[in-house]
């Protein structure tokens, strides 16, 4: 959908408070939410891709191969690092991909080079994350150097920025903080930093779809009660995972513990992959 200013500034007020959040709690609590929210976004996703009539043999097939494949390596092969750090950083991507999606864009050239900041800000944090290799610094010199090029290139061409323009700088600069204010604001920001981007996707999504059907009372309805029953289920599931022993606990760690949290998400990747994504990185015009 078109991003007017209305919708410009619930968006950049979602973006805030989530920061707001994962600036204020500890990586385990802010890891819960996080896992609980993406299991309900995994669970959404799936339901409606099976209202739309999606959920064909072919994609059954797809989705027990993909899940014997990942579960099945991990139980033979650990990959746990390997496994959060691949998860972590092409949720980047995703994130991206999905961001421009929402917004209605199409593929070009300049579009990529105002989002490459922010995907080696998050990227480099992510590796850092995973296997303690410092490229902070060289991430920020080269993220901060797109990020001048694409200034540049709107004064060249004299064009203003619009509100997809402001919306991802506001990604970035954030990323930043996330990434260097831990003198600042405290270690809540390192730690946190993936889950920022994370949780903003999550709410992006659902205000998109509540915009989108808001002037279609019982399809808003049916989503408004979908969103409360599943991100309650899943609350209530990690309760009993986290809190009690027996079955719910058995099943809940296969939901909720981060290995298999990262197997799901992988999934969630491959089976609501959109082969127009692909169109990003083969651009059909260019305007650098």
């Amino acid at each position: 959908m078109p991003l007017t200013s209305r919708l410009f500034a619930v968006r950049t007020l979602i973006m805030f408070a989530v920061a707001a959040f994962c600036l204020s709690f500890s990586k385990s609590f802010v890891m819960n939410v996080m896992i609980i929210l993406g299991q309900a976004h995994f669970s959404m996703a799936y339901l409606y891709q099976y209202k739309a009539g999606k959920v064909d043999r072919q994609y059954v097939i797809k989705y027990v191969c993909l899940f014997i494949g990942l579960f099945g390596g991990f139980s033979l092969f650990g990959w746990e690092r390997t496994l959060g750090f691949v998860a972590g950083t092409y949720f980047v991507l995703h994130f991206l991909y999905d961001e421009r999606f929402l917004l209605a864009e199409k593929s070009d050239f300049y579009g990529w080079m105002r989002l490459m900041p922010v995907l080696v800000i998050f990227a480099a944090r992510s590796l850092y994350d995973w296997y303690q290799i410092d490229l902070l610094s060289y991430a920020a010199a080269l993220a901060t150097s797109g990020f001048i090029v694409w200034a540049g290139n709107l004064v060249r061409n004299r064009r203003r920025p619009n509100y997809q323009d402001i919306s991802f700088v506001l990604v970035f600069m954030l990323g930043m903080v996330f990434v260097y204010g831990e003198p600042i604001v405290g270690p809540s920001a390192q730690r946190n930093t993936l889950s920022f981007i994370i949780i903003t996707h999550y709410m992006n999504w659902y205000f998109h779809y509540l915009v989108r059907f808001s002037d279609k009372p019982q399809i808003l309805k049916t989503l408004v009660r979908d969103i409360v029953l599943i991100n309650g289920a899943l609350f209530i599931l990690f309760l009993g995972y986290h809190y009690f022993d027996g079955a719910a606990a058995d099943y809940g760690r296969f939901i909720f513990e981060p290995s298999f949290f990262y197997l799901w998400t992988l999934m969630h990747y491959m089976v609501t992959f959109r082969p127009t994504d692909l169109r990003n990185w083969v651009p059909a015009s260019s305007r650098v």
